[in-house]
């Protein structure tokens, strides 16, 4: 085995090498073609618009070139807008605890919009220079947030009622890129390295990464999905390989490291923007794994089976699908990149 592949532990940081006789990297038949899906409805919105379903019913989406939010209700076609500050340019939005929209700015902020109201609260990040907030979630407490930093190489905490941020980089790799959070049933976080072709995990207690875990050269993991079904079956990490083009599978308990080419073409580079393999979905059954894939279409994953499948969606060659979200409808639907616009594609 090469000196990359080799398993590797330093300092308490446990490293899962993945490479020629270490992972698994699946050479299954090509994904099978899904049927088509439903035409895109508008209101049209800027490229790669984030999305999420609202506690009213209804679907917000991010303009982040537009500073603003579109609220688009499925079941009547009608849409409404919230502006933002100028500059704000909203990027990943999220439900909170309250009952509010929470999103990272480009200021760099952390902001809120009320979808009942439509105010809008935006948490400036004083003195953090060069930051760049790009994913999101909730602490367990639901009194604070950790956001990515790409542009500083931190995951960091805002405490939402000091505005203390607290910025954690302990046994985290150097030119990590960090993009793409999610959380296990422990509470501790999953974060997105594409600059090391590596996820990693940080436990919130010990305050620190202890755990890295590679996949193959030139993956370039983008977004992570947390997938835990029953007491039998080892807790999962799911992360789409923009790099590769593949389908990445981590299984907590076990360690192993699985790889399924989805046939989407990979975008090679630390940099892969928004194109290539992006959010990660289960869907309304419970057994299938949505993937946008930054081009017309999306790739379908039966979690049972082991089975891919891609569907173009009957997407013209303007739509790259983006992200994903289940509407109050219990229907699939996917934000438009380029052109701009949502499509529901179940």
């Amino acid at each position: 085995m090469s000196p990359r592949g080799r398993l590797a532990v330093a300092a308490a940081l446990p490293l899962v090498a993945v490479a020629a006789g270490a992972a698994v990297v699946e050479q299954p038949d090509a994904p099978r073609p899904g049927a088509a899906c439903a035409a895109t409805v508008e209101p049209r919105v800027g490229p790669a618009g984030s999305i999420v379903l609202a506690a009213d019913r209804r679907l917000w989406l991010a303009d982040e070139a537009g500073d603003r939010f579109v609220a688009f209700d499925p079941e009547t076609a009608a849409s409404e807008e919230v502006r933002l500050p100028a500059g704000t340019r909203p990027h990943r939005v999220i439900g909170g605890p309250d009952g509010s929209l929470w999103f990272t700015s480009r200021l760099p902020a952390i902001g809120s919009v009320d979808p009942r109201t439509g105010r809008v609260r935006l948490h400036r990040l004083r003195g953090l220079a060069g930051a760049r907030p790009d994913d999101l979630v909730f602490d367990r407490e639901g009194r604070g947030v950790f956001f990515t930093d790409p542009g500083r190489g931190r995951l960091s905490h805002l405490d939402l009622e000091t505005r203390e941020v607290v910025e954690h980089s302990r046994g985290l790799p150097r030119n990590s890129g960090l993009h793409g959070l999610t959380v296990d049933l422990a509470g501790n976080l999953w974060v997105a390295l594409p600059g090391n072709d590596a996820i990693a995990r940080f436990a919130v207690r010990r305050s620190r990464f202890d755990r890295v875990v590679r996949f193959s050269p030139g993956s370039g993991p983008r977004h992570l999905l947390f997938l835990h079904r029953g007491e039998e079956i080892s807790p999962l990490v799911y992360a789409s390989l923009a790099g590769s083009g593949a389908l990445g599978e981590y299984d907590i308990g076990s360690r192993d490291v699985r790889e399924r080419p989805t046939g989407v073409p990979g975008r090679p580079g630390p940099a892969h923007g928004e194109r290539g393999l992006g959010q990660l979905l289960v869907g309304p059954d419970a057994t299938t794994l949505w993937v946008a894939t930054g081009r017309p279409g999306v790739v379908r994953y039966d979690i049972r089976r082991g089975r891919l499948r891609a569907s173009r969606c009957g997407l013209d060659g303007g739509a790259a699908t983006q992200e994903l979200v289940i509407g109050p409808e219990k229907g699939v639907w996917v934000t438009l990149g380029r052109r701009g616009g949502i499509a529901r594609v179940d």
